[in-house]
């Protein structure tokens, strides 16, 4: 072993003793906060946490078109760039947004804009949800409509459209007097774009990959809190009962809230009976989701909002600018969801602390074209591809466990499960196909 690497497994050792000592205080001076039993309505935002409660539902995606009239998608390894753009929209106020269009075809001819930079959602919110994030001010902080994309004048005059892939319905607003500037600095100065062009998948416009890809591997040092750290935050600390058998652990306070801890997998779930209401509707969904988010005790800073099915909200963990699939299963970070009978909170107990500095190590995405005609040729049809989403693969290193790549891998839901292609390519399709049927 090279002596720089013994000095970096040194100090990630340092670095683990610190940060279980550092856990340990947090979790001592919580306690006094966490010996309550409530029900997630009540609970106390401090400003930090309201920051990063807002940043879980801001865009995940940039696009744009270059002076050749190619689409790029913009990563930055040291800046997150939709944040960076989100903020641009804080010191504007929108009251009207109006209707403008359903027709397909004016909508392609938008993506296809050159004018416009493209914000884009991994799947629909409301035009309420990503004003409030982006700190926008007006009567559109109240609006319900869904969206998943916004189309921004890259001169930042002009008109500001709000776009819906699956209807193609389009809004419109004028920010002429409230001009958005520093635009074309940030498209200028982002240190990765890779050319890609929009495909229609399932119910969305998709980025493509038009050719083989180099994307940089990622390093992070992890760690994860104490059982017993969640078991507080979620029931408190007092009058919980437990138990234990073949590697799962269950805690209770009474019949209406209940914690079920798998050890092997590392996995929590948060029963809680007493909140049987679903929401009406999105908006609701998503602030209700916010207070169960903030009780996990998960760090929630680098979260963001990535999928809503039947009344499930899930959350990835992202790192420069891409979601994370979890181990084996390929789980989100945390998904909440709600029923007539009881809202269920899942979560893995995972915590990713220190990024490590980039070795240059890249991994070759193929191009997208490629890999959907592979998937193809083993028997899956094109309307059978739900979503197509380039992200990150955690491979434990295996000389410390403590230490994680987050290697670039393109992602394929099929059937409604999330499997890195080449896992796809290996799956008896036949099965999957019948398993999914026979669920619905």
């Amino acid at each position: 072993m090279k002596f720089s690497n013994v000095i970096i497994r040194v100090g990630l050792i340092v670095t683990v003793l610190l940060s279980i000592v550092l856990s340990f205080i947090i979790w001592s001076n919580n306690q006094s906060f966490d010996n309550r039993s409530d029900r997630t309505k009540n609970v106390v935002v401090s400003k930090d946490a309201s920051t990063a409660i807002n940043n879980a539902y801001l865009p995940t995606e940039v696009l744009y078109r270059d002076n050749n009239d190619r689409m790029m998608q913009i990563y930055d390894k040291t800046r997150n760039i939709p944040l960076e753009l989100s903020k641009k929209f804080g010191k504007i106020s929108l009251s009207n947004v109006s209707s403008y269009s359903r027709n397909p075809n004016r909508y392609t001819a938008m993506l296809a804009n050159s004018k416009y930079l493209q914000l884009v959602y991994p799947d629909k919110v409301t035009l309420g949800t990503f004003a409030k994030v982006s700190k926008i001010a007006g009567k559109i902080t109240k609006e319900k409509r869904l969206i998943n994309r916004i189309f921004v004048p890259i001169s930042g005059k002009g008109k500001l459209y709000f776009g819906d892939d699956e209807t193609s319905k389009l809004y419109i607003t004028d920010i002429s007097s409230n001009p958005i500037k520093g635009l074309q600095q940030i498209i200028n100065t982002a240190n990765q774009k890779i050319k890609v062009e929009l495909r229609r998948v399932g119910t969305e416009y998709t980025p493509f990959y038009t050719e083989d890809t180099q994307v940089g591997v990622y390093s992070y040092l992890i760690t994860k809190q104490s059982e017993n750290f969640f078991v507080s935050k979620l029931l408190g600390v007092t009058n919980v009962d437990s138990k234990e058998s073949s590697g799962i652990a269950t805690y209770s306070t009474g019949p209406y809230q209940k914690v079920i801890v798998n050890r092997d997998k590392n996995i929590f779930s948060y029963s809680n009976f007493d909140d049987n209401t679903v929401p009406r509707n999105t908006a609701q969904l998503f602030e209700q989701s916010s207070s169960y988010l903030l009780k996990s005790g998960l760090t929630v800073k680098d979260m963001r909002y990535f999928e809503n099915k039947d009344n499930t909200l899930s959350y990835r963990y992202y790192f420069e600018g891409l979601p994370v699939f979890l181990e084996s299963d390929n789980s989100a970070a945390i998904s909440i969801g709600y029923s007539s009978s009881v809202t269920i909170m899942i979560f893995k107990n995972i915590i990713f602390q220190i990024p490590i500095p980039v070795d240059g190590r890249t991994s070759t995405i193929p191009a997208t074209e490629t890999l959907v005609k592979e998937i193809n040729e083993k028997g899956v049809h094109d309307n059978e591809i739900q979503r197509i989403e380039l992200g990150l693969k955690l491979v434990h290193d295996k000389e410390n466990t403590d230490l994680v790549d987050l290697v670039p891998t393109m992602y394929f839901k099929i059937f409604g499960e999330w499997k890195d292609a080449q896992s796809w390519l290996q799956s008896d399709i036949a099965f999957a196909r019948r398993t999914a049927d026979e669920v619905k």
